[in-house]
């Protein structure tokens, strides 16, 4: 996990291009491996009304389980053995395939993650009910378990 937060932190940085990453470590905090963000905003961004503009004293950060990401490739992986197959050939090309998607989504996960809590942070902050496609986005991983 340690080696694809560099990557993770390029992902945020392309995702939500209006932050600017100061860190992004992998700590162990309370028993648990955590991806944490902490960033800066990098453009002017417009929230409704408002302009914000780039302070180098303000920062934001974010948090979520490194493990989180792990859970739907494990169970895609248990998917791929456990459902029959004819012959070996086919489970290997089954392995083959997935593999790479699987390395997408341990990559995506915790970017797209902390991302949409850094803008629903923004958003709560300077427009209360206001809601973004990234939130929506957190919200239902949340509710579905992912």
């Amino acid at each position: 996990m340690r080696a694809a937060v560099p990557t993770m932190a390029s992902v945020l940085a392309f995702i939500a291009p209006d932050f600017k990453v100061k860190h992004m470590p992998l700590a162990r905090m309370q028993g648990e491996q955590r991806v944490t963000v902490e960033v800066n905003l990098a453009l002017t961004t417009i929230v409704g009304e408002r302009a914000l503009v780039p302070d180098p004293r303000g920062s934001a950060s974010a948090f979520t389980l490194a493990g989180h990401g792990l859970l739907v490739p494990l169970v895609a992986a248990l998917g791929v053995v456990g459902w029959p197959y004819g012959r070996f050939g086919e489970l290997l090309a089954r392995g083959a395939l997935l593999l790479p998607l699987l390395a997408a989504w341990i990559v995506l996960d915790a970017p797209l993650m902390l991302a949409a809590s850094i803008w629903q942070l923004l958003l709560d902050s300077v427009a209360p009910g206001t809601s973004s496609f990234l939130g929506a986005v957190r919200a239902s991983w949340w509710a579905a378990g992912a």
